[in-house]
């Protein structure tokens, strides 16, 4: 294929992780338009969900407004809203695309899940 050198173009990070005492396994791939993130203590996808940032009226980021919307799998309010909680912990302007597989939603495992996410993006921002 012409025109592709080296590297493949988009940067995939893999991790495994402990959550309140379970194995997470955690794959982050960067496309150049959209953020790709699995999380899963079953080592399957999951629910696949797509979080896009909606323009808010001002310009101010900590008034973000996000669009939740479920591509596949089970869709209630529980994936709505951790995936909601999540993408205030990734510093990227990018739509995300989350494939949730997690044993439980509750905050105390989301808010351990986001701060993973928030030091490790965060690195790979400043590397890219």
């Amino acid at each position: 294929m012409e025109g592709v050198a080296g590297r493949f173009p988009v940067q995939t990070k893999t991790e495994t992780i402990e959550i309140n005492g379970n194995s997470t396994e955690v794959v982050i791939s960067k496309f150049s338009d959209k953020l790709f993130i699995i999380l899963t203590q079953y080592g399957k996808v999951g629910n696949v969900v797509e979080v896009r940032r909606d323009v808010a009226q001002k310009d101010d980021s900590s008034s973000a407004v996000y669009s939740v919307r479920v591509l596949f799998g089970r869709d209630d309010e529980e994936i709505h809203v951790a995936a909601r909680f999540l993408v205030n912990f990734i510093p990227t302007q990018q739509n995300i695309l989350f494939a949730l597989s997690l044993k439980d939603y509750q905050p105390k495992t989301l808010r351990q899940v986001g701060e993973f996410l928030k030091i490790n993006l965060s690195l790979t921002e400043k590397s890219a």
